[in-house]
């Protein structure tokens, strides 16, 4: 990780401390020259910015791919629906104009003249008493 180059865990930067009189004289082995930074701290900076980098670089591809497989799972559903939602819709469409026609006669008959419908509720009547006639 990133932290983890600067070694304290605080994201700054190591500090070189300072050389006074006989200071880290017994130390000389282990530390490179003043202004120098150590070997490790420099491997593990290295490593550190390549992990990022390399992440960095791969996050676009593996966002892609989830959006891939998102796509790939849910299209197919998303299609079947849509055909689905297209046969309601024409089952409907289909309903409404039956509807509309029945309003359309419904208003018709109702401005039908009263004369004409006592003359068709007369001649009804008629033939219903034909009818019963007949068959007695």
């Amino acid at each position: 990780s990133g932290a983890a180059c600067f070694g304290d865990g605080s994201g700054a930067p190591r500090r070189a401390k300072p050389q006074g009189k006989g200071a880290g004289m017994s130390h000389a082995s282990n530390r490179s020259s003043p202004g120098r930074v150590s070997e490790p701290f420099r491997k593990e900076a290295v490593e550190g910015a390549n992990d990022f980098i390399m992440e960095l670089a791969n996050e676009p591809a593996v966002g892609l791919y989830y959006l891939q497989e998102h796509v790939q799972s849910n299209v197919p559903v998303l299609m079947e629906m849509k055909g689905r939602f297209k046969e309601c819709t024409k089952k409907a469409h289909k309903e409404i104009h039956s509807l509309n026609n029945s309003i359309q006669s419904l208003k018709d008959y109702q401005s039908a003249s009263p004369i004409a419908l006592d003359r068709m509720s007369a001649k009804l009547d008629e033939l219903s008493k034909r009818i019963e006639s007949r068959s007695q």
